[in-house]
């Protein structure tokens, strides 16, 4: 069958049959092979992922700006927030919302603080009113998990 027969019963332009037949001439398949990517290559890999996640499963709340400047200052690596934020992602990591535990869950360390603080005189002791103190200002609502 003729290219022009092959286009009118497909219904597919002349110029795209041809080519895909001479791609199947060229080398034997219909398709080309996906080229490979292209582009500047990726500035955190090795050691400095590992570092990355390192300080997130440490500190998973860490923010991305944190992430850099620890980047920057422990490899002298000058990286975006993009940069952070990508390899992240390709690490598998997304940011979920954390949970904030009771303070009646470290039972332990308030034992050990009353210990400690028991042995001032009250003299030393200093109290402050916090009613005016939203302390879930203090957390951050989401973390790299």
């Amino acid at each position: 069958r003729s290219t022009a027969q092959i286009s009118h019963d497909l219904g597919i332009k002349l110029r795209t049959v041809q080519r895909t037949i001479q791609t199947f001439n060229e080398i034997g398949e219909v398709r080309r092979p996906k080229q490979t990517r292209g582009g500047r290559r990726r500035i955190l890999i090795g050691e400095l992922r590992e570092f990355i996640l390192d300080v997130v499963e440490d500190r998973p709340y860490t923010y991305l700006d944190e992430l850099r400047d620890a980047i920057q200052d422990r490899f002298r690596v000058k990286v975006s927030l993009a940069t952070v934020w990508r390899t992240l992602k390709r690490l598998g990591l997304t940011l979920k919302r954390l949970s904030v535990f009771a303070a009646q869950q470290v039972e332990g360390q308030q034992r050990a603080f009353r210990y400690v603080i028991g042995r001032e005189g009250l003299d030393m002791l200093v109290f402050a009113d916090e009613t005016s103190i939203d302390m879930r200002a203090t957390y951050r609502l989401y973390g790299w998990a």
